[in-house]
């Protein structure tokens, strides 16, 4: 795998792989694309100058799904949440513990982020704890993976 990381980077240059970069972070928000390995092929492509993107951007995919969760398809996210009884446990210990359990689901979790992303939507935290408990928790696992190969 890491030689088709470094084969990517050397294949990619400038503009066209931040573009490239950020939106795969992008849609690690909205599909199961592990943001590990995005995190590692930033790494090899633009070294540790890659943090400000990689938070932004993933931080903004979340933010994304949590947004289409709440606002758009709140009725169908519903009822795929009833069949899945973890992420429906997840969204109710949103509603008891707030940010705090969103924070520390953030440092590791086991439910895929997409799903958390779609369960945080449907919790009732608000949007700006949603934003900095998300920024905030993701922090050493971006700097852990980016660094891994920087």
């Amino acid at each position: 795998m890491q030689d088709t990381l470094i084969q990517w980077a050397s294949y990619w240059d400038g503009g066209l792989a931040w573009a490239a970069v950020t939106a795969l972070f992008l849609l690690s928000g909205l599909i199961i694309i592990p943001r590990p390995a995005i995190c590692i092929l930033a790494g090899v492509t633009f070294g540790l100058s890659a943090f400000p993107l990689a938070l932004i951007a993933s931080t903004a995919g979340s933010l994304l799904g949590f947004v289409l969760a709440r606002y758009f398809f709140r009725e169908r996210f519903q009822r795929a949440l009833e069949r899945w009884p973890k992420a429906k446990l997840l969204a109710d210990a949103i509603d008891a513990e707030g940010w705090r359990l969103l924070f520390l689901l953030r440092l590791a979790s086991p439910i895929p982020g997409p799903v958390s992303n779609y369960a945080f939507g449907l919790s009732s935290i608000g949007m700006s704890d949603y934003v900095l408990a998300t920024a905030v928790g993701i922090i050493p696992q971006e700097v852990a993976f980016l660094d891994l190969c920087a």
